[in-house]
This record gives structure tokens, sequence and C-alpha cells, in this order.
């Protein structure tokens, strides 16, 4: 992305944030396992905000929505999610509860993207495209 835009990009990846927060000392014991943890939620802002300085674009690749919350802490910050689902691995209930998940959050989520599809669009699907 940095040789198309000519910006500064970091790629972040969230299980590591939260690794440096509890090596931080944060009391983040709660938040890795998916409660508040009030310190460690403000640890993890002030981080964001640093990056978001520093750098034109911050993209972070957060774990599935049912194994952390990284992305309902860090999406309230952030400009929007691209949410992407894994083929056969979400029903579309499962998806509508996540985005459901993710509006309480106040998170805005600006795209919905399909992941290792490997069936072949039909032609007729194709020429809409």
């Amino acid at each position: 992305m940095t040789n198309y835009t000519g910006k500064r990009v970091a790629i972040v990846n969230a299980p590591d944030i939260f690794e440096t927060v509890a090596e931080a000392g944060n009391e983040t014991d709660a938040l890795i396992w998916g409660r508040s943890a009030t310190s460690g939620e403000k640890f993890i802002q002030q981080w964001f905000k640093g990056l978001r300085e520093t750098h034109d674009y911050v993209l972070i690749d957060c774990p599935s929505l049912n194994a952390s919350r990284a992305a309902t802490i860090l999406g309230p910050q952030s400009d929007g999610l691209l949410l992407v689902v894994g083929t056969g691995k979400a029903t579309r209930t499962q998806v509508r509860g996540g985005l459901a998940m993710l509006a309480l959050a106040s998170v805005k989520v600006v795209g919905l993207a399909l992941n290792k599809r490997t069936y072949p669009i039909p032609d007729a699907v194709y020429n809409l495209l």
C-alpha cells in the first residue's frame, strides 16, 4: 500500500497489541478474556492514537468476532471496519449477529468481504459485476 499511495502505513496484528498491553502491566487479564478492563482499554486507545498520529493509514488485523473483543475495542476509534467472512465459516445469522454486535459497540462497518471462495462465479453473475 505504501508503494501505491506513497503514504505511511502501519499493519498491526491485533493479538500482538493485547500481548503488549499485558507486558506493560495494565491489568488486562480481564480484557484479554473478553471482560472490561478500563486501564487496558485506555492503554490501547492511547497506543492507537499515537499510531494514527505517525501513520497515514493503520490497518489492524483482528481475530474473529467470536474469539476476541479486539474489533469492538479498536473499532469505535477507527474510520471503519471491513468485516471479512470465510466461505462456509459463518451462517447468515452469525454474520447478522456480528454486525449487530459491532453496531452496539459503535463500530462503523464500511463493508463485507467473502474470503476463500473457491468455486467460480457463473458468467451471468460475473457479467453484472
